[in-house]
């Protein structure tokens, strides 16, 4: 076998697969990188450390081993959290210093983030993370406005995150209403559209704060 795997890495393989559920010794020796001997002393490990359960079976059926509650949920942890750098990989430092500074407020707040997002969900406009409410009609904007902006970064070779870069880069040029719709991904000239259908002129809604 090529390449034999660290203990921790076979013992991540092993748990990796159970979560998808229970399995017999056989079938997780045959996903691991390690000889059979080795997956078993590290699945009897796992096992002592309650890590890990086994069900007997009656009959002719073959035991299998499950993972314990606790460890489905920390593998999955795991595996998400893995799945976020690789996400986020591409993003500029400063951009994620704003998803770093989104988090860290609402735990100072004392926010769950939980309750938050299950009303709420996150997302990335032009490279920054935003919060929007979660109904049906605004997700269904997000993604169709992320599938316009994927179309045209193919239709120029190039990654929808150089495509991004590019704008966020053109957006720097720029002052006011049009900085922050170019750095959301619209055009030159879906921004002379909208100026002209506001008059020649963008109108900005402030609210200002009552004197009391």
């Amino acid at each position: 076998m090529q390449g034999q795997s660290s203990r921790e890495e076979v013992r991540l393989q092993i748990q990796k697969f159970l979560l998808n559920g229970a399995a017999s010794s056989t079938k997780i020796v045959q996903v691991c990188d390690a000889a059979k001997a080795t997956v078993y002393k590290y699945l009897n490990e796992l096992y002592e450390e309650n890590k890990v359960g086994w069900k007997p079976q009656r009959g002719r059926g073959k035991s299998t081993y499950e993972l314990s509650d606790e460890m489905k949920s920390e593998i999955e942890k795991k595996l998400l959290k893995d799945d976020l750098y690789d996400l986020t990989d591409s993003f500029d430092v400063k951009w994620l210093r704003m998803l770093r500074n989104l988090l860290d407020n609402m735990r100072k707040e004392g926010i769950d983030p939980y309750a938050y997002f299950q009303s709420n969900c996150l997302t990335f406009v032009g490279g920054i993370p935003r919060t929007f409410h979660k109904s049906k009609e605004d997700m269904q904007a997000i993604i169709d406005w992320e599938n316009v902006l994927e179309n045209r970064a193919r239709k120029e070779g190039i990654t929808k995150e150089e495509y991004w870069r590019k704008k966020l880069k053109e957006a720097e040029k720029l002052t006011g209403v049009p900085r922050i719709l170019t750095s959301l991904g619209f055009t030159k000239e879906e921004i002379e559209e909208l100026r002209k259908k506001q008059g020649g002129t963008f109108k900005v809604t402030r609210i200002s704060k009552k004197k009391d």
